[in-house]
């Protein structure tokens, strides 16, 4: 777990134990998370508590599905979508919500706060960290978007296979630099776009080709057998695999002039997104520029299982440790799947991988789970990076 909960610099506020307090020291808690914590503040310390706390807390909560960190939702007054706000919060996912209205002390109520200590050594300060209650409906149902028909991806890829007349469609996250082989580029992608785990019904194949989605394809490499696995739950599986590119000229041609900061190039920490990113889709905007798509930053959620329809006919429910959950601002098609969440639209930062969605809401998995390689199955390698766009 700690492996998938970032890299905090030393001056996070850390999630403290829980203790009785008294109705005074409670409501000062209040104020404290409110007015004497920055919103970075806020969010680091809420997913401290949420990774810290969250075996506990399904353990004494059987409904609770999943624990996580982020913004809170206020429903809609006529019955919309719900409206987000800019508080942070803990979130509780619950299989579905039970009412409790003028039961104060019902044992299946979820707490309003969590407590937690903020601060460093020398002046600590006790915080309550508000919650909110989120059914798992509220989800939607998650799909891949991979996408095997003819829809225009200029600044997408192509993954074929030999015998097949299926190409597989996604984009290219970003280029990956490994220390153990330095004179080799790499880049990523998901794994059920470069193993074409939705269409073939053997996805242990390797070495296959991966073209720019254009017409004349030029060739950018070969996938690589460096791969998560899409275990059935209650394992976690991983969607990401590396490609073995040509050069660092076919490089710059998967980014399409996406560029990431020498330092700070990638996401380690939750509490650092801010209010939502930007997807970089592979596909072309009525000028002919790569389109992005807002997401509002909605929070973590955490042991989430997306059903995954293999080419063979079955369906596999993986369990992914950690994902960043969003509302966009326009729908995500198939065919975006691997497309990087960036900073802003020229890169700067990358947030995560795209990997499904289904209507506006939008699923990533966080950069800084991208880059532990023990995720990809290797663990002999301790500091993979962001390659640089030549």
């Amino acid at each position: 777990m700690a492996r998938d909960s970032g890299r905090p610099p030393a001056s996070l506020p850390q999630a403290g134990p829980r203790r009785p307090v008294d109705e005074t020291s409670h409501a000062d808690a209040v104020r404290n998370f409110r007015r004497r914590l920055t919103r970075t503040q806020q969010l680091r310390l809420a997913h401290e508590a949420a990774t810290t706390r969250s075996a506990e807390l399904r353990l004494a909560y059987p409904g609770l599905v999943s624990v996580g960190s982020g913004f809170r939702m206020r429903c809609a007054e006529s019955g919309g979508r719900p409206v987000l706000t800019r508080e942070a919060c803990v979130i509780f996912v619950v299989a579905r919500k039970w009412r409790t209205t003028g039961r104060p002390a019902d044992p299946r109520r979820l707490p309003a706060h969590l407590m937690a200590a903020a601060g460093t050594e020398e002046q600590r300060i006790l915080c309550a960290i508000p919650t909110d209650v989120r059914p798992l409906a509220l989800y939607g149902r998650p799909q891949p978007r991979a996408s095997f028909s003819e829809v225009p991806m200029p600044f997408g890829v192509l993954v074929q296979a030999p015998g097949s007349e299926d190409d597989v469609c996604g984009v290219v996250t970003c280029g990956v630099q490994r220390p153990g082989q330095p004179g080799t580029v790499f880049a990523m992608s998901c794994r059920h776009v470069l193993s074409r785990s939705l269409i073939d019904s053997d996805d242990s194949q390797t070495a296959l080709p991966v073209l720019l989605n254009r017409d004349d394809q030029p060739s950018l490499g070969k996938t690589s057998a460096v791969r998560g696995e899409l275990l059935r739950s209650p394992g976690h599986g991983f969607d990401a695999q590396l490609i073995k590119l040509r050069g660092s000229a076919e490089l710059r041609q998967a980014m399409s002039g996406l560029k990431f900061a020498l330092a700070d190039a990638y996401l380690q920490d939750p509490g650092d997104l801010g209010l939502g990113f930007w997807i970089a889709t592979g596909r072309a905007d009525g000028k002919g520029r790569r389109k992005f798509v807002w997401v509002d930053y909605t929070g973590t959620v955490k042991d989430f299982e997306m059903p995954y329809p293999l080419g063979d006919g079955s369906v596999v429910r993986v369990r992914h440790r950690l994902v960043l959950h969003g509302i966009s601002e326009s729908l995500l098609m198939p065919g975006d799947s691997g497309a990087p969440a960036v900073r802003t639209q020229g890169g700067r930062q990358l947030i995560g991988m795209y990997i499904a969605g289904k209507g506006v809401n939008a699923y990533v998995l966080p950069a800084w789970q991208l880059f532990n390689p023990r995720n990809l199955g290797i663990g002999n390698e301790l500091s993979w990076g962001v390659a640089t766009t030549p």
